[in-house]
């Protein structure tokens, strides 16, 4: 069997079989074809432009989002007007009208208001939806077409014309209101009078009229916004959106921008901003890098080109999708796999950084940080200011240490004094401090942390260890050498709360003073620095999460496996009989090379 091509131009084919030949003409297209609905003619164009984007999308990169923004017009104009009679015919025609032309410049593909004016009438616009009943509407249709008297304008007049000689109905243009001819042939503007005055106002000031933005109908612009009285919403005309998409990639692809592309993008976009409530948010960072120019000078500014990091971008996604649940939108987007699919490629594709180290405080450096607890005065007349620091320092480190405290639970903010009630509801605080009756230990009540949602409050007990490291011993130096009152902060600095940023730069300090590098140490060392030394206690995972606090498994990376740990294992799997006790030490150092 073959088939041969007979004649091209009538699209007449002939099939050959054991000799035989049967002959067939294609039917050519129609606007029938395309169906009732623009989906038949948006799935066509779509692939039409996954083609014309793999033929010409490197040598016309601006040709498929062009042809994309002429689909967003025609799929607006499909909501106002009849498909199949006005909006296909407009679609097919403009489009070979660009192809013709052979540009497709943004500019080109907009639709102009001539090709507007040919096919999309105004007796062609859908009509209005109706929320009635639609058996109530059914009635209300029959009684209306019943009637055959002067209060009913005829409806066959203004559509085709009425040739009844028996008709009674008023024979009268519903848009301009004259006995002349119908709605389907009327010329005249259909706002009537309120255009009749306002002609004659203007034509008497001598004030030249701009009839290029008149329009009518269910969608117009006002003012450079459109609306919608169907949809009961706002948005950007298509060429106004088209226009700020392309600034901005075009921004955000240029290495640096001059003073005056930088007012001009951020006024663009400002002017979006009112109908995208969230470009108010994001305008914030353009703002910033406006106010940055040097004034009376012409100078350019550098774009830093960072790649934003997938999880920053997996943020923005959440911080997005909360808005839309706020604003009661719907977040149906946001479930599609494809975005986290794109997150994923993204991390495998870009190097991740190098994280930042945090190194464990030890309890050997918690030893060494407190020393100068055992030389304080025995007397509370004796402190000084310098040493009451010091004593509350070496106090918070211990405390810190054995609790596996978290900074923020032990250190306060300045906005932390403003409202006394929440400070004394949230914060540690000298009450929260009880001792057992035999010294033995410690009960420190946290009244609020990370994991506690229920601000149930939690109980922390310090047992007392009697070693330079031991916190019982400290805290109760601190209420005989400092005493306060119930509701003081537990710890202060310099006579006020102790801050976050205190405590860490008194940390540095007597760090360095130790002979210890401060880089990588921070207010999560103590907490990493505890499950270290639990973990290297013998003490079980699951009890180190308890200890911690912990309410997931991210305990885990707080703590690795000790080296002479790992050192005794491998030499038991190699020789396959226990490490003798003497290795239970740390491995030598290697000699110097």
């Amino acid at each position: 069997m073959s088939v041969t091509e007979l004649d091209q131009e009538d699209r007449v084919f002939k099939l050959t079989e054991s000799g035989g030949s049967v002959g067939f003409k294609k039917a050519a297209a129609s606007l029938k074809d395309w169906g009732s609905n623009p989906q038949i003619w948006t799935g066509c164009f779509l692939t039409y432009l996954a083609i014309m984007g793999y033929l010409v999308g490197e040598k016309h990169p601006k040709a498929v989002p062009n042809l994309l923004m002429f689909i967003r017009q025609i799929l607006d104009y499909a909501q106002t007007y009849e498909w199949s009679e006005a909006v296909l015919p407009l679609a097919l025609n403009f489009h070979q009208y660009i192809l013709d032309k052979g540009d497709l410049s943004m500019e080109n593909t907009l639709i102009t208001a001539l090709f507007r004016e040919k096919y999309l009438p105004h007796n062609l616009t859908l009509p209005a939806k109706s929320t009635t009943n639609p058996s109530a509407r059914s009635r209300q249709t029959r009684s209306t077409r019943s009637s055959n008297n002067e209060t009913v304008v005829c409806d066959k007049f203004n559509t085709s014309g009425c040739l009844w000689e028996g008709c009674k109905r008023r024979h009268e243009c519903t848009l301009c209101g004259l006995s002349e001819h119908g709605a389907s042939s009327c010329r005249s503007d259909p706002t009537g009078p309120f255009d009749e005055v306002y002609n004659r106002i203007t034509d008497y000031l001598h004030i030249p009229r701009n009839t290029e933005k008149d329009q009518q109908g269910t969608r117009v612009t006002v003012l450079g916004i459109q609306i919608d009285s169907i949809t009961m919403e706002t948005r950007l005309p298509p060429e106004k959106l088209c226009r700020a998409t392309l600034d901005a990639a075009a921004a955000l692809n240029a290495t640096s921008l001059s003073l005056k592309q930088t007012e001009r993008l951020t006024g663009s976009l400002a002017f979006c901003s009112r109908v995208v409530r969230l470009g108010r948010t994001r305008l914030q960072s353009l703002y910033t890098f406006q106010a940055a120019f040097p004034r009376g000078k012409s100078a350019r500014r550098r774009i830093s080109q960072r790649a934003v990091k997938p999880d920053t971008a997996l943020a923005d996604l959440a911080a997005l999708r909360a808005y839309h649940i706020d604003n009661f939108l719907d977040d149906k987007l946001f479930d599609n796999k494809h975005f986290r699919r794109l997150i994923d490629g993204a991390r495998r594709l870009n190097p991740i950084s190098k994280a930042r180290v945090r190194k464990p405080v030890s309890r050997d450096t918690i030893t060494k940080l407190s020393a100068g607890l055992a030389i304080l005065p025995s007397q509370p007349l004796e402190m000084t200011a310098n040493l009451l620091d010091d004593l509350n320092f070496a106090t918070a480190c211990r405390v810190a240490f054995a609790g596996f405290l978290r900074l923020g639970e032990f250190t306060y903010k300045t906005e932390d004094l403003k409202q006394r009630s929440i400070f004394l509801a949230t914060k540690l605080t000298r009450s929260d401090i009880r001792f057992s009756s035999s010294l033995d230990h410690a009960q420190l009540t946290l009244k609020r942390t990370k994991t506690d949602r229920h601000h149930e409050g939690v109980q922390i007990i310090l047992a007392k260890t009697g070693d330079r490291a031991c916190p019982v011993d400290a805290l109760q130096k601190l209420l005989i050498l400092d005493p306060r009152g119930p509701d003081a902060p537990l710890f202060s600095f310099h006579r006020r709360p102790s801050s976050r940023n205190n405590f860490l730069s008194t940390l540095s300090t007597k760090l360095k003073a130790l002979g210890i590098q401060a880089e990588g140490y921070s207010g999560h060392s103590f907490r990493k620095g505890a499950a270290q030394h639990a973990h290297d206690s013998g003490i079980p995972d699951d009890q180190i999460q308890v200890l911690g606090r912990w309410t997931s498994e991210a305990f885990r990376v707080y703590f690795t496996t000790n080296a002479s740990v790992l050192y005794k294992l491998n030499r038991q799997f190699q020789t396959g009989s226990p490490a003798p006790l003497s290795l239970l030490l740390p491995p030598p150092s290697p000699p110097p090379s």
